[in-house]
């Protein structure tokens, strides 16, 4: 073997020890190699890679550059993104992951994201858009979601804080935890578009965002901040978080039959059903939850327009 073949194979030999992955066409990008399926909670789940065609996919499954997941009703899943991130979705929801180089990018197209984005290597990042809007976050849990009828984003921060971009909008708006935002993405005229920041109301949070602080309150409790004064006062109060959420999800359940009813009755009116074969609309069809409009007349709300 002559020189220029030895140097060659050390070459090659070395990327493969420091494990670099070079992106080329049809191979996943070095941001997506700990970007894996961690655990699903269902059956009614997703996943391609922009074609009409689409695979279950399973616990353990690497995701590749492009990768689009949806899940569907009573199904929700858990992602893992390096060694200190990860993402919870639920039901009627979709994302698209994607990479440039550095920069891991995580689109919600619909529905809701719960994310905690750990320490990143410096010039490495992770973004979470939804239409036109970008954040950008380290050491932050978070959640956002889009609304079913429109284009409103809302982003609630738990802890820490995310900087957040607009089009249109050179300089990010800094939202600190214990804040909610509220965008209407379609709203892009100059001097038109505006974010609503308003303080956590856990009576006007989404459904998901509250079961989100359930899951995580001990933890958002020893973080301090304005959630936690928030937290504290629900704990001295009879049933605590526990009862604010269970009247919550029976609220939710209610609503989820009488918009299943109202379907059948429509089914049953239309011939498709009677009175013996009524049952639940097919799981694509279900009606997505609305995320509930917070106050914007309280005293500690700010509008920001550009």
């Amino acid at each position: 073997m002559n020189k220029r073949k030895m140097y060659f194979v050390f070459i090659i030999s070395l990327c493969m020890a420091i494990n670099i992955v070079m992106p080329t066409q049809g191979r996943t990008y070095t941001a997506l190699r700990m970007v894996v399926l961690r655990s699903i909670d269902g059956y009614n789940i997703s996943m391609s890679n922009g074609s009409p065609i689409t695979t279950t996919p399973i616990v353990g499954s690497r995701l590749r550059c492009g990768t689009i997941i949806t899940t569907y009703d009573k199904t929700s899943a858990n992602i893992q993104i390096d060694n200190e991130s990860n993402l919870t979705m639920p039901e009627q929801s979709q994302i698209q992951v994607t990479s440039t180089g550095t920069e891991l990018s995580i689109s919600l197209r619909s529905g809701y994201i719960a994310m905690y984005i750990g320490r990143q290597d410096e010039g490495n990042s992770i973004v979470c858009r939804a239409g036109t809007l970008g954040l950008i976050a380290r050491g932050t849990m978070f959640t956002m979601g889009r609304e079913a009828t429109s284009e409103v984003v809302v982003i609630t921060m738990l802890s820490g804080y995310a900087d957040v971009y607009f089009a249109g909008k050179q300089e990010p708006i800094t939202l600190p935890a214990g804040q909610t935002m509220r965008v209407d993405d379609t709203i892009r005229t100059p001097g038109q578009a505006s974010a609503i920041i308003t303080d956590v109301d856990l009576e006007a949070v989404s459904l998901f965002t509250l079961q989100t602080i359930y899951v995580n309150q001990e933890y958002l409790i020893n973080k301090g901040g304005i959630l936690a004064e928030v937290l504290l006062d629900v704990l001295e109060t009879e049933g605590g978080l526990t009862a604010l959420l269970e009247e919550r999800e029976a609220e939710q359940a209610e609503i989820q039959e009488q918009q299943q009813a109202a379907q059948n009755e429509i089914l049953e009116q239309s011939g498709l059903l009677d009175d013996a074969t009524i049952a639940e609309p097919p799981w694509a069809e279900s009606t997505p939850i609305d995320i509930p409009t917070p106050p914007t007349t309280s005293p500690a709300a700010l509008n920001i327009t550009w």
